[in-house]
């Protein structure tokens, strides 16, 4: 530590922070995954909050020299705690959050085919909350996290699952460029047009070439669609949960699937109710013809009862906003995910163990399981354009299992419930996993360009810390 800081002087004094200081401490918590009283609290040897793309610079050709280790953050929100490691220097890009948002006059969204607006450009730091605000004032939107806090630059880099996806594709399909600083020090652009191969690398590859400084992204012209919670009679939970899925999945795969709907399936405690199955049900096409419809057959469907119905209009704001109330930042706990195949939904071994481990699931209001379906993007030829590579229809299921207090007595047994749910399902997972809440990627085919791009941009080994593991 001694040598930390000595070696701190000039311009980053006023950006560094050491172990000693009231700020380090601040940082040190700010994690959506919050380490429980009881385990060590990995330190590490210095926060680093550049306001600029210089003080980054300047950082990352410090850390080249004294040889030091780097992590990079902004939310905070990997849940294996990823962004903030013990013995590296952990990089803050929060301060990074200009937005410029650039609308393409001659574009409309039309009906179903919904046509990007215009772009986005971000910088590195920029937070869901902020983006959302910046467009909603331009009656724009963008697939984004379920909860505020979440940084938008990584979560969109890393496949970016979201509620409003839909016919608008994953986060990972919304990136067009992005600006990055080498291990060297050095500003590189990417596009369609520059250094193509380093954009196909950053759209799944994550930080793993650079710090990504800037991103540019896709945007909608949607200003309110239809979206809200429907809560099921879950009194008999099996049943509900068997009959709801096996429905789903059927649906799913049906060429009656409208392009401008989407969902969540959800199984939580609700208060004075108690676990239930709620689905977040999104309609975000403009036309809503036969939406009423629609939403009636989903509310009977697998021949379940929908008991409260809580879908309205809203903005992208509005209904992150509501989802982050389910999610406050800061818990502690465990999160774990998994992809099985499109059709694991109505598969009875996926099914049986499905029910038995919801059945055991603790009591508690951080506890749940969603599930979340991909389905590919209207853009053609998404395979090539990314490495992110899960493209076959499936699913991503979220086991959580968390408490805002370190002390409950019960905190030990959900994250126990998440280790034993998992384990219970590793004979029917599909190997590709989603990277923030996995320690290893599979890349498919694509390893060998990834690594080849790894070689080029990053030869010592500089970002070997960077999500996603490969």
């Amino acid at each position: 530590m001694d040598k930390i800081e000595m070696k701190v002087s000039g311009p980053l004094e006023r950006i560094t922070h050491l172990p000693d200081s009231m700020q380090y401490n601040v940082l040190l918590r700010s994690t959506f995954s919050l380490v429980p009283s009881k385990e060590e609290i990995p330190r590490p040897l210095a926060f680093v909050q550049p306001t600029s793309v210089a003080d980054v610079q300047l950082v990352t050709q410090w850390a080249q020299k004294e040889k030091l280790p780097l992590c990079v953050r902004v939310g905070g929100h990997d849940s294996l705690r990823r962004s903030t490691l013990g013995g590296t220097v952990v990089i803050d890009l929060t301060a990074l959050k200009e937005i410029e948002i650039l609308l393409d006059e001659q574009s409309e969204a039309t009906g179903d085919g919904l046509k990007p607006a215009g772009i986005a450009k971000i910088g590195g730091g920029t937070l869901t909350v902020d983006l959302l605000a910046a467009l909603k004032a331009q009656g724009c939107m963008v697939p984004t996290a379920a909860a505020e806090s979440v940084g938008h630059a990584g979560w969109a880099m890393l496949g970016g699952y979201s509620c409003m996806s839909g016919v608008l594709g994953m986060g990972v399909d919304q990136i067009v460029g992005a600006t990055l600083v080498t291990a060297n020090g050095d500003v590189v652009t990417v596009s369609e047009s520059k250094n193509s191969d380093l954009l196909w690398g950053v759209r799944g590859g994550g930080g793993n070439f650079g710090i990504v400084v800037e991103l540019e992204i896709k945007i909608y012209k949607i200003d309110k669609f239809l979206a809200g919670g429907l809560v099921f009679d879950s009194q008999d939970l099996s049943s509900t949960i068997t009959n709801f899925l096996t429905a789903y999945s059927h649906l799913q795969s049906s060429p009656e699937m409208p392009p401008g709907f989407y969902g969540l399936v959800g199984v939580v405690n609700i208060p004075k109710l108690g676990k239930g199955l709620v689905f977040t049900y999104v309609w975000l096409s403009e036309d809503r013809t036969g939406e009423t419809a629609w939403r009636q057959r989903m509310k009977s469907l697998g021949g379940v009862k929908c008991i409260v119905d809580a879908v309205t209009e809203v903005n992208a704001s509005q209904m992150v906003a509501n989802m982050s109330k389910v999610a406050p930042y800061g818990v502690y706990g465990l999160f774990k995910s998994v992809n099985v195949s499109g059709d694991a939904l109505r598969n009875e071994d996926f099914l049986k163990i499905t029910v038995q481990n919801l059945v055991q699931m603790p009591s508690l209001p951080g506890c749940a399981l969603t599930i979340q379906q991909y389905r590919p993007p209207v853009t053609s030829n998404v395979e090539s354009q990314a490495v992110w590579s899960p493209r076959d229809p499936h699913h991503m299921l979220l086991l959580i299992g968390t408490s805002p207090d370190d002390q409950h007595p019960r905190l030990q047994e959900s994250i126990d419930w998440v280790d034993n749910f998992e384990a219970s399902l590793r004979d029917i997972v599909l190997a590709k996993a989603y990277s923030p809440f996995s320690f290893k990627t599979d890349l498919g085919s694509g390893e060998e360009k990834f690594r080849s791009l790894q070689e080029k941009w990053d030869p010592e080994g500089m970002w070997s810390n960077a999500i996603p593991g490969i």
